[in-house]
């Protein structure tokens, strides 16, 4: 299965004719993903030439405010997406959209479709009608049944964490701190207990520098002009990803008060693994 970096190759895909019946899409901010994807669902579904805020139609309102009734948004019913609320979505996507070019849906943390649910989509996906498109949006593919994975173009679209700013000697900090994962992980658990200990920072002081490290990183994938880094530019952008995923997981167990010293030590650990 291809691996595609962003929501514009939807797009693109739809400007050469090549629009694909169903994406996965893997992100770690799901309201700004949603927000980003229904521009694309204007795009693919405007009768006309797609401009941004026209004002001859309503098709961009209805998007927006979610009551077009070709275009349909589900998310989990408690801790579940259940059978009866893709049986729901089947029987509203059996009819020919009038207002839009497509019969637009999408399963929102689709991976908390149950066994029972998940079955009833894969039959859903297997044989589409024409007119059809889906998006199933995770954090985490893995959690996707295979089967359903496997009939989907999966597209990585991935967000900055919000801007901290950091004094100069916080900057040059992560600056040394990549360069020393990246060129020189042997050592970088002696770095750890060395000088990055001996810094004393906060955990919350520790949150925000783990924050810009995740920014950096993200840059690189996204291909943002950078001196200081190019050697991450280089990277394969499925390493990236995996970095960006183990970055975004140290940031999150940072929030919940887990033991630094031991935190710091398998964060490099697992990074020089990647």
């Amino acid at each position: 299965m291809e691996v595609v970096n962003g929501l514009k190759h939807i797009e693109k895909s739809f400007n050469e004719k090549k629009l694909s019946h169903a994406f996965l899409i893997e992100t770690n901010n799901f309201e700004k993903c949603l927000i980003d994807l229904k521009k694309i669902i204007k795009i693919i579904n405007c009768k006309e030439k797609y401009v941004d805020k026209c004002e001859n139609c309503n098709l961009c309102y209805q998007i927006d405010k979610e009551t077009l009734p070709n275009f349909i948004i589900i998310s989990p019913d408690g801790s579940t997406i259940k059978k009866e609320q893709i049986l729901d979505l089947k029987d509203k996507m059996l009819t020919k959209p009038i207002y839009s070019k497509y019969n637009t849906y999408v399963i929102l943390n689709s991976e908390k479709l149950n066994n029972s649910s998940a079955n009833t989509m894969l039959k859903f996906i297997e044989e589409p009608e024409e007119n059809l498109i889906g998006f199933f949006i995770t954090n985490n593919k893995e959690n996707i049944i295979e089967t359903i994975r496997s009939r989907c173009q999966l597209i990585y679209q991935y967000y900055d964490k919000e801007e901290e700013n950091l004094d100069d000697e916080k900057l040059e900090f992560v600056n040394d701190y990549i360069k020393n994962i990246e060129l020189d992980n042997k050592h970088i658990i002696l770095y750890n207990k060395n000088i990055l200990m001996e810094k004393n920072y906060t955990r919350e002081e520790l949150i925000k520098i783990f924050q810009k490290i995740f920014d950096i990183y993200d840059n690189a994938y996204q291909n943002v002009e950078s001196n200081n880094f190019e050697f991450l530019k280089k990277q394969e952008p499925i390493k990236l990803i995996k970095k960006l995923k183990i970055i975004n997981k140290y940031i999150d167990n940072l929030n919940k008060n887990g033991n630094i010293n031991l935190l710091l030590d398998s964060f490099v650990i697992e990074m020089g693994h990647v």
